[in-house]
């Protein structure tokens, strides 16, 4: 069957479609501001969809403004135009800057969602909370029992909330929330419920209740969208999301390997790691040198590979690149690496060791144990960090420290002795 030719007259354009079928299906429809959901349908069941827009544009329709509930009432949703006219074609309007305008917009999509929000939120039920506590044989008392609730929303003293449930170290508790339950402790006045502790810090507390409600769990379902090398070794409730590709490895026990990760071969994945989605785990790195005359650059294989110790965390879209020679690449156990992070051949990490975002090793480099890097620090390779090192946000790090304990900071990093008190991250560990 010769194909049929079919001619498009789009505005300013014309498209020639080469279709083997003997009909094809088209729809043309204004744009919509929100368009409602049968406008998408009406795409997905066309092969051709045409954008009428080069119309008149209608006053008072739908094509920069909807409707949008708020509290329980329906009110008009509008985009502002610059110099709207019926005698314009649509595609020649424009929409204005109108910051007040917009700025009402957004209240009425906040108002509209707000009560959508909190009931996506986290919940925690106070009953189911006390239940916790007293098998865990923690003791607590209870003050302002008149503000007490069934169940609170998981909250955050950045984003405070009625009706939340928070925790709180300190002396001045200034946060204007109401009806919350408070994690603390010590007593001060508020018109909310205070759960008091003693002998326990109540942020770690509160870190644990959550991570028994809602901590991630491996469900021990493998996708079958994954494809995982027939010798590869997965151990007792391992969890693989959809799309991965894991080669000849060794995955121990409850890992979690989240959707679109790439795990390459000779790469060892102690139990209860978690892999976060779009992490590629044993990657080449690049080696190479200059033939004789310079015209050709020599690659060398990169035949190491990776061991990831166990209970560790890698963020989403981290790149681990396998070690170089005989050498392995190594996250010792309880180290977490926040999104982005890059580590470059050979590196050794070491026990509970802290990477904030996008933090990138070159080869061979050295992080000692216990150790905290902020955001976007980069380490030259075959450098080493002695243990307890804390770096600050975007420093370059380019060598050895002298001693450990330091704290490095600048471009390029300097040291400097490390304060009792940190912002943005835990108490460091005392030697």
């Amino acid at each position: 069957m010769k194909p049929i030719k079919l001619l498009l007259d789009f505005p300013q354009n014309q498209s020639e479609i080469s279709i083997e079928r003997k009909m094809v299906r088209a729809a043309i429809m204004q744009p919509y501001f929100l368009p409602y959901i049968g406008y998408f349908q009406m795409i997905k069941a066309v092969d051709i969809f045409v954008f009428y827009d080069d119309v008149n544009y209608i006053k008072r329709g739908w094509i920069n403004r909807n409707k949008i509930l708020v509290n329980q009432e329906w009110q008009y949703l509008t985009i502002p135009l610059k110099e709207a006219s019926q005698n314009k074609k649509i595609n020649e309007i424009k929409t204005s800057l109108d910051t007040k305008e917009l700025s009402r917009s957004c209240k009425k999509v906040i108002e509209s969602f707000k009560n959508k929000f909190e009931e996506l939120m986290k919940r925690i039920n106070f009953n189911s909370l006390k239940d916790y506590l007293k098998i865990n044989n923690i003791t607590f008392k209870i003050f302002g029992e008149e503000f007490l609730i069934e169940e609170y929303s998981i909250s955050s003293i950045f984003s405070p909330i009625d009706k939340g449930f928070y925790f709180f170290v300190g002396d001045d508790f200034s946060l204007e929330i109401k009806n919350s339950l408070i994690l603390t402790d010590k007593v001060f006045d508020t018109e909310n419920s205070l759960l008091i502790v003693n002998n326990i810090d109540p942020q770690l507390l509160f870190y644990r209740i959550l991570d028994h409600f809602y901590g991630q769990k491996s469900t021990g379902i493998i996708s079958p969208t994954s494809v995982i090398h027939k010798d590869a070794k997965i151990g007792k409730n391992v969890q693989i999301d959809s799309f991965c590709e894991i080669g000849n490895s060794i995955i121990g026990d409850n890992v979690i390997i989240g959707s679109h990760c790439r795990i390459y071969d000779n790469v060892k994945i102690e139990e209860n790691t978690i892999i976060e989605p779009g992490s590629i785990i044993g990657t080449s790195g690049i080696a190479w040198t200059w033939n004789i005359d310079k015209t050709e650059k020599i690659r060398q294989p990169q035949l190491g590979g990776v061991h990831i110790g166990k209970n560790c965390m890698l963020a989403a879209n981290t790149i681990v690149v396998r070690g170089s020679l005989n050498d392995d690449t190594i996250i010792g156990e309880n180290s977490f690496l926040a999104p982005g992070c890059r580590l470059g051949h050979g590196t050794q990490i070491g026990k509970y060791v802290h990477l904030a975002n996008a933090i990138v090793t070159g080869g061979n480099t050295i992080i000692g144990d216990y150790s905290f890097l902020g955001s976007g620090v980069v380490i030259r390779p075959r450098t080493k960090i002695d243990k307890n090192t804390v770096i600050g946000a975007g420093s370059v790090v380019i060598k050895d420290t002298s001693k450990s304990g330091l704290t490095l900071m600048g471009v390029p990093a300097k040291e400097f002795e490390t304060k009792n008190k940190l912002s943005g991250m835990p108490k460091p560990k005392k030697e």
